[in-house]
């Protein structure tokens, strides 16, 4: 069956950094410096490269790209709450989508000699900026690494990430493009599996996370789940994922609209919706003077999970925190499309907005 795709650009999924290091241990259920001889770092870095939540009972070495010594991160504590991966500026220097591939601590210390050997526990898919703010926290799925496999097909260019339960739920792993027989080692019992690809389109300065749909039957509309039993003698499920995409026959939604915003002002500003700054998915908050920032306008999801065709923003304001913000009038955003404000003035105190300009549709392909 063809499938559709239903595109909704939220950050979930993808890991944002900040651009600097730091060493304090915050705290976790599960703190113990190192075992099994591993000398891996397990310090909660408060200025991390990547959150990440790992709530299974393994303690995880992290390393960047691939399992090798100088691709090592640092370690995850098992059960542990939001947990900071170190920032090594010689591994994260650079913005760029990449795996994190994540190896049981008592595996690293049986093959440090061989680290090609060592089993990989979970492959992720992260985003580094080299200059954001992180905002997201990366979570994994507890019932990862069993004796269950999901062997995945991906004929594609495209990253697809596994999230478990719903659509940007709990993270099992991901298949990177132009890859076969892809591993996911799961825990046995029953799965409703959501496959998300994700995107990042440069111009725009966003990471969409697109998800294939129905388009016939009672869930038209409805993001497409794929229903496994890992049970018993059926331990293992093929999914060839060059079944989900077809280009020619896909209606592409973001989910949102967006605003641009022109800063010809002298100050920086931030764009609000009420009394919440919005953020990028690529983790700004803040438009710098002499330059322009994209920020997504959310809207929410029908019941059969379609989206609307426009939504009215009625809180939309530009300033800064702790000041008066200058009000955007309320107005309707279509579907899909750029919308553009300018902010001029050579201070905070004496800021001017002009009137918001609908601009081009935008294009995923």
């Amino acid at each position: 069956m063809k499938r559709n795709f239903l595109v909704t650009a939220i950050a979930i999924a993808t890991v944002f950094a900040l651009a600097g290091c730091g060493g304090e241990d915050n705290g976790t259920s599960d703190n113990r410096p190192n075992t099994a001889g591993s000398g891996v770092d397990f310090t909660n870095f408060t200025q991390p490269s990547i959150w990440i939540e790992n709530p299974t009972d393994e303690r995880l070495v992290a390393f960047k790209g691939s399992v090798a010594a100088n691709n090592l991160i640092s370690g995850i504590p098992a059960r542990s709450g939001r947990h900071g991966l170190k920032h090594d500026t010689r591994l994260f220097n650079a913005t760029q989508l990449y795996p994190l591939l994540l190896v049981k601590e008592s595996d690293y210390a049986a093959n440090k000699a061989n680290l090609y050997a060592a089993p990989v526990f979970a492959r992720l898919l992260a985003f580094y900026h080299h200059t954001a703010t992180n905002r997201s926290v990366l979570e994994i799925s507890p019932r990862l690494g069993g004796a269950g496999q999901l062997i995945i097909n991906n004929p594609l260019p495209y990253n697809v990430v596994f999230h478990e339960a719903r659509p940007m739920g709990a993270i099992l792993g991901y298949a990177a493009g132009n890859m076969s027989q892809e591993k996911i080692y799961l825990k046995p019992g029953d799965y409703n599996i959501f496959p998300v690809f994700v995107l990042f389109n440069l111009s725009m300065g966003e990471i969409y996370h697109v998800l294939p749909k129905y388009t016939s039957g009672y869930l038209t509309g409805a993001p497409y789940m794929m229903n496994f039993s890992f049970n018993g003698t059926e331990l293992g499920h093929t999914v060839d994922l060059g079944d989900l995409w077809v280009p020619e026959d896909s209606i592409f939604t973001t989910g949102s609209a967006y605003l641009r915003v022109i800063n010809n002002s002298a100050t920086a500003v931030a764009l609000w919706n009420g009394g919440a700054i919005l953020t990028t998915s690529t983790g700004f908050s803040y438009t710098n003077p002499s330059s322009s920032t994209v920020f997504s306008l959310f809207f929410p999801q029908n019941p059969d999970g379609t989206y609307p065709d426009s939504r009215n923003f009625s809180q939309l304001s530009i300033g800064m925190p702790a000041i008066e913000q200058l009000q955007i009038p309320a107005q309707d955003y279509e579907l899909d499309y750029v919308y553009e404000i300018e902010v001029t003035g050579s201070n905070l105190s004496i800021l001017q907005l002009g009137p918001v300009v609908k601009k081009e549709k935008v294009k995923l392909e």
